[in-house]
């Protein structure tokens, strides 16, 4: 994945936003 995905804090940051949004769908 880190060929694909490099592990910056932009990527990062987009990534948690993604889990959380994931998560909320989740909840409701």
């Amino acid at each position: 994945m880190s060929t694909t995905i490099n592990p910056t804090a932009g990527t990062n940051k987009m990534v948690e936003k993604y889990l959380q949004e994931a998560d909320d769908e989740e909840d409701s």
